[in-house]
């Protein structure tokens, strides 16, 4: 990125205004402006770019025609990111860009106007990208100071107005300014959405007229919104249990959801989750709750939205023999059962697993929980991160899948 500037003299020295100025590189979209009143002129080129291979042309009628080869560019700067992302909208605040009394979009400052055109490029492709799926909004909002048409081409120049007139006048010059650009670029006419303008703010008269207890009620706004998140769903077939490399596919996502396909799983994002057993249902990355118990039929079972599913018993017994000693939850939870249940047959642990299993009937309880999110708005584009998964044991595993969304 860098910044071409100058000033175009005539040979008697005089400074030139109106004169055309064009940047021309390989792999850089030609660039055009105009000097002004001063002979000044600035060309930021967003691309890298070599100088060699760059021109920088002058021209106006009545001069001579200057080619500066290899020039070399006055300063340095950094593009601000947009305001409205071609993916997922945004606001475009033109808050202070007119003056008092103007509504013309030809009117505002010279900053908001360039920042204005720049972002309607992003407008275009936000609609393109999001057919169907999206809301153009002009929010318009004034103070309760009396307002005047300043505008030199109306023919109420310097009349008082009504309230809410000069904040409706802009909504309606920037919506045709909007419509005409999108027109003249093949976009689709959008429905703009146009609320009411606000009134807002303290009194007429309790302050000066330029304070800024007015000002920061003197606004109009552009927002392009997503009406539905942008989200893809992603199967994991078979069951996991241990991590998942992912790269994040575009700077659009900024969550990602996991949801179990089969049976509840606990989830982590790079490793950040909270322990297994017994967690608290409203913990981030966990199951509804987690009782083991819950899969066999137990009324330790605990959870809404519970609903019953065939039980794999041979699957089912042996993961409790693998876990009964290296899970105290398991081992206590299986105990705790059978004496409520009465069961007395101790003669060895397979043995009371399987009447513990037998009593509980061939239904278990699966829990439904809600889906569990987790913000990745921070990694980078094409950025890898980790899901961790624990898959529960004591069905057999789980698929699962995962979306993400903006």
């Amino acid at each position: 990125m860098a910044l071409f500037s100058g000033t175009v003299f005539t040979d008697d020295g005089k400074k030139l205004a109106g004169a055309t100025v064009n940047l021309s590189s390989p792999n850089t979209p030609n660039k055009t402006t105009t000097t002004d009143n001063n002979g000044n002129w600035s060309i930021n080129v967003e691309s890298s770019i070599n100088n060699k291979d760059t021109t920088i042309s002058i021209s106006k009628n009545g001069y001579d025609f200057k080619s500066i080869p290899n020039p070399q560019p006055t300063g340095e700067y950094i593009l601000p990111p947009p305001q409205i992302s071609v993916l997922t909208g945004g606001t475009l605040n033109l808050s202070g860009g007119f003056d008092a009394g103007k509504y013309l979009v030809t009117s505002l400052n010279n900053e908001d106007k360039n920042t204005l055109d720049q972002e309607l490029y992003n407008i275009k492709l936000f609609i393109e990208n999001n057919p169907g799926n999206y809301t153009i909004t002009i929010l318009s909002s004034e103070s309760k100071l009396t307002n005047f048409d300043r505008e030199e081409t109306s023919s109420t120049n310097n009349d008082s107005v009504p309230p809410r007139w000069l904040s409706t006048q802009r909504q309606n010059n920037l919506e045709k300014y909007i419509l005409d650009y999108l027109s003249l670029n093949g976009t689709l006419r959008p429905d703009i959405i146009k609320p009411n303008p606000l009134i807002q703010g303290p009194e007429n008269g309790r302050f000066p007229p330029d304070s800024p207890e007015y000002k920061k009620y003197q606004y109009i706004k552009l927002e392009a919104r997503l009406i539905r998140p942008r989200c893809s769903w992603v199967e994991v077939t078979g069951s996991l249990r241990g991590d998942k490399t992912i790269s994040k596919p575009s700077d659009y996502v900024t969550r990602i959801t996991l949801d179990a396909a089969v049976a509840p799983d606990r989830f982590g994002i790079n490793g950040v989750y909270n322990n297994y057993y017994s967690q608290s249902p409203t913990a981030p990355g966990s199951l509804e709750s987690w009782q083991f118990m819950a899969y066999i039929g137990s009324t330790f079972g605990r959870g809404r939205n519970i609903e019953p599913f065939i039980i794999d018993r041979t699957i089912l017994k042996n993961s409790l023999l693998t876990d009964y000693n290296l899970v105290p939850t398991i081992k206590d939870n299986i105990n705790k059962y059978a004496l409520e249940k009465r069961i007395t047959n101790y003669a060895s642990t397979e043995k009371l697993i399987e009447n513990v299993i037998d009593y509980a009937g061939n239904y278990g309880k699966r829990i439904v929980r809600e889906e569990t999110n987790f913000p990745i708005a921070n990694i980078p584009l094409d950025g890898e991160f980790t899901i961790n998964a624990e898959n529960s044991l004591y069905v057999g595993g789980s698929a699962w899948k995962y979306k993400m969304c903006d």
